[in-house]
Parts: structure tokens; sequence; C-alpha cells
């Protein structure tokens, strides 16, 4: 997860270099979300009330969907909207984990479906982006 209240740039990139550094095949980059009635949530309602405004909870779709992300990081919004893509790609355009991918895949029909959820992971920030007219 990245994105916590007053987390820098640096200590987001230590979470990436630690999921890279891995031996996994796959990984998520979450970003962090103050949903309502949780601690997180009332933290960032004292330390970043400006930013909790434009959040809508009370949107059904925007809520169970991941789209209520907003930024409580010290990192500007435009690094920020685009980090967790630029994780996707260092971590998966990683040589070494592409052939561990393919050399552990069970049924190489199934490397095309590896390809489309790259392909997802490293084009969600760019959409969100739009979504968020940055």
């Amino acid at each position: 997860m990245i994105g916590f209240p007053t987390e820098t740039e640096a200590e987001m990139r230590m979470t990436v270099d630690t999921a890279c550094a891995s031996m996994l095949h796959s990984t998520f980059f979450f970003y962090v979300t103050p949903f309502p009635g949780t601690e997180l949530y009332h933290q960032a309602m004292r330390w970043k009330p400006d930013r909790m405004k434009a959040v809508n909870f009370d949107e059904s779709l925007t809520f169970f969907t991941g789209d209520a992300i907003v930024n409580l990081s010290e990192m500007p919004d435009d690094l920020f909207y685009g980090f967790a893509q630029k994780a996707y790609r260092k971590f998966y355009l990683n040589p070494g984990r592409i052939g561990r991918i393919i050399r552990d895949t069970r049924s190489k029909r199934t490397l095309p479906i590896h390809a489309l959820i790259f392909g997802d992971y490293c084009t969600r920030d760019f959409r969100l982006r739009r979504w968020l007219n940055i």
C-alpha cells in the first residue's frame, strides 16, 4: 500500500523496491483509501481536510470500485497518481521475473492473459488521471 498520510516519495520507493527485490511473480500496489468510520479517515479529516472534501464516498459505484482515491501523502498529485503505474512497470519488466513467470507457468497458453493483466496494471493510473482530469 502506498500513499499513507505524511508518507514521502522516498518511503513509497522503498515499498516498491522491496516488492521488486522479491522473488514474487505478481504484486499489487494499492493506494491507501481512508474509508469512512476508520481511524485513517478521522486522521485524514484532521490532517488533509481540503483533499478529503474532493472524495465522494456516497456514490456506491465509486466506493466499491476503489475509485475513491485521495492523495494523503507528501508527494505532489501529478507524481502521486502515476506512481503505481511506474511501480508496476518496474516490477513486471524485470527480465529475471519475466523469465521466472514464463518458466513457472503451467500452461503456456495462459501467457497472453498475463500480458493483458500487465497491460491493465500499467495503464490503470493513466485512466485514473484522465478520470480526475490531472
